[in-house]
């Protein structure tokens, strides 16, 4: 640390430690002040890092990710549009078929991510709802809900240009009326070729359309 970061740092908890009363803050509470403290002066660079941070405190990793997400809680915005748009995209680039191969699995470690991503797909504007296992860093999306998620995020241009894309493969129904439902057919034929195998997805968000999805299925 910087010495001017640990007087900025010490005097900002001693503030908030005697504004109700010296000693009336929890335990939690102070935590949550000494890891603010320890984020702004830079001693905890990496909020994804659960793992380093439980070393560096020599806390479980339950308690390091607790206090991560408190932070950014607290301390951070939420996520723009453009922003959730980048972070599926990276998540749909790892993502992989269920073993029933009518579901799409999202692993979002990132709490505050996935809870984002929760009300999106549970708004209003979408009015879906995404499946829960077990892990709770698993997001399970029927074709419908990831297509209808897909169509949020990427805006009408970048839906017309899938569209275009995927009305070119001769292997789909005719007659299909938008975007949406074409995205759900060619994702039941992507899943019965691609079987629970990982699959690049991100080609749909990244070239605005489905030929590097057709070329990487063979």
């Amino acid at each position: 640390m910087q010495p001017e970061s640990v007087t900025n740092s010490c005097h900002n908890f001693l503030e908030r430690f005697i504004e109700r009363g010296f000693g009336t803050l929890s335990k939690r509470e102070v935590d949550r002040l000494v890891f603010a403290m320890l984020v702004d002066a830079g001693s905890i660079e990496n909020l994804e890092d659960h793992f380093e941070i439980s070393r560096l405190l020599r806390v479980p990793l339950p308690k390091a990710a607790s206090l991560s997400y408190e932070y950014k809680l607290h301390n951070t915005p939420r996520l723009s549009h453009a922003q959730l748009r980048s972070e599926f995209t990276k998540l749909i680039a790892a993502s992989r078929f269920g073993k029933s191969k009518d579901r799409i699995i999202l692993e979002v470690r990132d709490r505050q991510l996935r809870e984002e991503f929760e009300e999106l797909i549970h708004s209003d504007t979408l009015g879906c709802a995404p499946d829960y296992t077990f892990n709770k860093n698993l997001l399970l999306l029927d074709f419908n809900t990831f297509s209808a998620l897909v169509e949020q995020l990427a805006g009408q241009e970048q839906m017309r240009k899938i569209e275009k894309e995927l009305r070119k493969l001769k292997d789909l129904p005719a007659g299909l009326p938008n975007g949406r439902a074409l995205l759900c057919k060619f994702l039941e034929g992507v899943a019965g070729r691609a079987g629970e195998g990982v699959i690049d997805l991100a080609g749909l968000l990244l070239s605005g359309g489905i030929s590097s999805v057709v070329t990487s299925l063979g």
